[in-house]
């Protein structure tokens, strides 16, 4: 029996474990996590493509990607996704031609004194900002974290786990229900997690020097304006322009399916109350 068989065998045993071994009364995060884990692990098997024998063989970088998951994100990598997606941001909201008034009053009626306000554009304001801000972090959960590319983070394609089990339930024309938590599913190493959490951290403490680009400096690549120039020592900037092309040792992620009638046999069961 070739190792690939083997690992599919496995991998559909360790999916039904998650299932049956862990009681939902008694059940905990650790206890899912741990589980997880086990599962990850066994993904690592497959994460490599087929090599001249047929047998599956990690690459270095896939071994080195899994070894430092607890170090992910970085604070460059951080900066990095908060600089792109407030440029996403800003260039979404640019169409918002809606003009706001500055006055003195609080109860928002519409009379001659909003006259003696000063009327702004809200393209320009710092509401507008505000706005933004509140959704940058939020954004960090449409990536995935990705073995393989030299950034390893990329929007649109499927978790490794996800698309692996994906893969197995469509090879064996079974339907397995995963009782755990979504995210457990689409974010098994926790790093999009800690990546919102720096990502909050990040602008707030650096709060002004994104007040000032958006102000008076849009026209310069937030990357280099904010991450390059204000957040980030010249030693921590490695991942800046990284590639996220996914080599050829790696295996390709597939894109996240837009017609939920075109996914595999894959149900997600009710989270388990932790």
């Amino acid at each position: 029996m070739s190792l690939l068989n083997i690992f599919n065998i496995t991998f559909i045993a360790l999916l039904f474990y998650v299932q049956f071994s862990i009681s939902k009364k008694t059940a905990n995060r650790k206890d899912i996590e741990n589980k997880i884990n086990e599962i990850t692990k066994a993904l690592n098997i497959n994460s490599t493509k087929n090599s001249t024998d047929g047998e599956k063989k990690k690459h270095p970088k896939i071994e080195e990607y899994s070894r430092n998951a607890h170090l992910r994100p970085t604070k460059c990598q951080v900066c990095r996704v908060l600089s792109e997606e407030l440029l996403i941001e800003v260039q979404r909201s640019s169409s918002n031609n809606q003009e706001l008034w500055l006055t003195n009053r609080l109860d928002g009626e519409d009379n001659d004194d909003e006259k003696k306000g000063k009327k702004i554009s809200y393209k320009t304001s710092e509401l507008r900002l505000m706005d933004i801000l509140d959704r940058v972090c939020n954004n960090v959960y449409d990536y995935r974290s990705i073995a393989g590319p030299d950034f390893p983070y990329i929007k649109g394609v499927k978790s490794m786990f996800r698309q692996h089990l994906e893969d197995m339930m469509g090879q064996h024309k079974l339907s397995v229900k995963l009782d755990a938590p979504e995210e457990l599913v689409e974010d098994p190493t926790y790093e999009l997690r800690r990546m919102q959490y720096k990502c909050n951290q990040m602008i707030e403490e650096f709060e002004d020097d994104i007040y000032d680009w958006y102000l008076k400096n849009q026209s310069e690549n937030p990357l280099e304006f904010i991450c390059a120039d204000k957040v980030l020592t010249s030693k921590e900037q490695d991942c800046l322009y990284a590639s996220t092309e996914v080599p050829d040792f790696a295996t390709q992620p597939k894109p996240i399916d837009k017609d939920e009638s075109t996914k595999q046999n894959f149900h997600r069961g009710a989270n388990l109350e932790l």
